[in-house]
């Protein structure tokens, strides 16, 4: 996955993301914290994992 933030330089911008501080990371911007929400219908999913992953 490739993100690209509308400032060109978040070093001398001195910007930071969240989950750089919560992640420690060295440079700014250098860390991505993701959610995902799981809306399938979960009889449906399964019977399409069960069918075509397994």
């Amino acid at each position: 996955m490739n993100i690209r933030y509308g400032i060109s330089n978040c070093v001398a911008a001195r910007c930071r993301l969240v989950s750089d501080m919560m992640m420690g990371a060295k440079v700014p911007g250098g860390s991505l914290h993701a959610d995902y929400w799981n809306t399938w219908h979960q009889r449906l999913l399964n019977r399409l994992v069960a069918l075509r992953l397994n």
